[in-house]
């Protein structure tokens, strides 16, 4: 360990300094913690040495140490070690930086044309994290003239992450100058989310390459015009199954983010589509779809969702009733998911019943007070009372002396209020 000048003219540091080359390397931590009770001037070089030993445990207490010192004296100096070839040591400068926040943005921009590639890429990838507008000039001057892709990828997805539409006019130059970074341009304009860049997307729904086509609909969703609904419509019968879905997932994303019903507009196709590329285990899809069905679509999208119950997963049935229970022309297909196999579909589709005619499902609920199946029974009884069906008082007797406390509590308040 070099010792200063300051710690030579200060024997408590100076003994504290050697401490940091001692063998033990518990020895060591405790040496760099002791450092807080200097000046941060007097310390900063130490810490900075320090945070390249050996040992974890020593990095990381430097670690701390450094978090406590004023950014400004720290930055400048952790810089150079973004390009150390111990990945550990650049793991941990990084997360002292990022944590820095604006604070390390001044030091890290001429950062972005240091002569080590690696200072370069990492210290895009922390000004990305650190999402201040401030970055922006040089990220875009680090990605239309940086010769190493790493570098290139890095300052434009750190653009994205800020997310300035200061920043459009070189995503588009370096979209259309170099192929090998159109997935990664098409990304980040999807995350700046200007409407107007979606028009630039739009053009190139038609590339050769399908990943870029697959990046240009997901940013077209991420942005969310309402105008490119049209264009991704369209797109659809021109792609393969893979992009299909993604076509879906982009036009129900704009939906989302605009509050329009995209599957009203006699489009019979993206019914059928969704359903197609539904995997039960997709919560997003159900959610984008869900939200779609609150927005009370037509006969025709509700009755196609509903003939196709089983490829879709039981959060989005229960979705699809809640939207269909009041159309009398579906009642019996709701009828039909009142002996669905899971049990809170049963139940929701029992008490959408009170919604129809006593006389068309009075045969439902009786079947259900009849099969005694735990949670749906118990949707049944609530339904026989709103329905005033009197039928069902035999039933609802039996019931009264089931051995489970909840069907035995609900069905004899029913036999009370019938």
């Amino acid at each position: 360990m070099t010792i200063s000048r300051t710690a030579e003219t200060n024997p408590k540091l100076e003994s504290i300094v050697n401490k940091l080359s001692a063998v033990d390397s518990d020895e060591r931590r405790w040496a760099v913690y002791n450092l807080e009770e200097f000046e941060p001037s007097q310390i900063v070089d130490y810490l900075i040495q320090a945070i390249q030993d050996e040992n974890r445990a020593v990095r990381e207490a430097a670690s701390e140490v450094l978090e406590t010192l004023p950014p400004e004296l720290c930055v400048e100096k952790l810089v150079p070690l973004l390009g150390s070839v111990r990945i550990e040591v650049r793991n941990i400068v990084a997360a002292i930086l990022v944590r820095f926040g604006d604070d390390a943005i001044d030091g890290l921009l001429p950062a972005l044309f240091h002569e080590n590639e690696d200072v370069r890429k990492f210290a895009a990838d922390i000004l990305g994290l650190a999402g201040s507008n401030r970055a922006v000039p040089g990220l875009c001057k680090a990605a239309l003239e940086d010769d190493v892709k790493n570098v290139v990828v890095s300052a434009v997805e750190a653009l994205g992450k800020i997310g300035s539409r200061e920043a459009l006019s070189t995503l588009y130059t370096i979209f259309d100058r170099d192929k090998a970074l159109k997935l990664e341009t098409a990304e980040a304009i999807g995350l700046i989310g200007d409407h107007e860049a979606a028009s630039f997307l739009e053009k190139n729904l038609n590339d050769d390459n399908y990943m870029v086509v697959y990046a240009v609909i997901d940013a077209l969703g991420n942005i969310g015009n309402i105008e490119s609904l049209k264009a991704l419509k369209e797109n659809m019968d021109n792609v393969p199954m893979a992009l299909k879905e993604q076509v879906c997932r982009a036009i129900l994303r704009i939906g989302r983010k605009r509050n329009v019903n995209v599957l009203n507009d006699g489009d019979a196709d993206l019914s059928e589509m969704i359903i197609k590329c539904y995997d039960d285990q997709d919560d997003i899809l159900t959610e984008l779809v869900s939200y779609q069905l609150s927005l009370k679509p037509d006969y025709h999208v509700l009755k196609k969702f509903l003939e196709n119950v089983d490829k879709l997963p039981p959060a989005l049935i229960v979705a699809l009733i809640n939207a269909a229970k009041n159309d009398k022309r579906l009642v019996e297909m709701i009828c039909d998911l009142t002996d669905h196999e899971d049990d809170w579909v049963a139940y929701t589709a029992l008490e959408s019943l009170v919604n129809f005619d006593k006389q068309r499902v009075k045969d439902t609920v009786l079947k259900m007070l009849y099969e005694e199946r735990g949670l749906p029974v118990i949707a049944a009884i609530k339904t026989s009372v709103q329905l005033k069906l009197t039928e069902a008082k035999p039933l609802l007797e039996n019931l009264s002396n089931c051995e489970n406390e909840d069907i035995r509590g609900a069905a004899i308040q029913a036999i009370n209020e019938l």
